[in-house]
């Protein structure tokens, strides 16, 4: 639990909400893939982007309700005919092998004129990139496979990127997107 409580503190957890906001990210429902704690549910529910959340982990560990509106649930809970207007994506990416079927698994729960956000650790330098991979294999006991913001562009194609932004804080280079989909899903190669 000590991690949880230094997570914000490496995490451009405001800033991101920030963007979010000047966007005009604000949504009823939320899907949070790989969601830990529920940190990013948590605050986003607290600055009023979303209403209600779901997070979904594969440990029982992180189980919990937060409020009355946000929970983290098990992966193998989430209902296959559940839709969200937002499905998030934080920190998640880098420990998938098969990113286009990992995305395509939970984007199906995505509502048409939906929202994508991904925050991921930027590998463009040798040195962050190598410090997080570091990290994880300290942390996560996992040699982790990084996204960069070209990649997840092609990932998504036929999404439109509203916003991109960047920060570092320590040696944590991170970077987020986010996307809205097309009202025709079906649409999306």
């Amino acid at each position: 639990m000590l991690l949880a409580k230094l997570r914000p503190l490496i995490v451009p957890l405001e800033t991101l909400i920030a963007d979010c906001m000047d966007a005009g990210l604000c949504v009823q429902t939320c899907l949070d893939v790989g969601c830990g704690t529920g940190l990013f549910l948590e605050e986003f529910y607290r600055a009023g982007i979303i209403a209600a959340g779901t997070g979904v982990e594969i440990s029982t560990r992180y189980r919990r309700t937060i409020n009355p509106d946000c929970r983290v649930i098990l992966d193998s809970e989430l209902s296959p005919d559940a839709q969200f207007e937002l499905v998030m994506f934080n920190d998640v990416l880098h420990h998938v092998a098969d990113k286009p079927a990992f995305l395509k698994r939970y984007l199906t729960h995505l509502c048409p004129g939906g929202w994508i956000l991904v925050k991921e650790m930027n590998p463009e330098r040798f040195m962050w990139r190598w410090l997080n991979r570091l990290h994880d294999l300290v942390m996560a006991h996992q040699l982790i496979r990084e996204t960069t913001p070209e990649n997840l562009e092609q990932l998504l194609t036929g999404f439109i990127r509203v916003r991109h932004g960047r920060r570092r804080i320590l040696w944590y280079d991170h970077y987020w997107s986010l996307f809205r989909s097309p009202a025709n899903l079906a649409a999306i190669p």
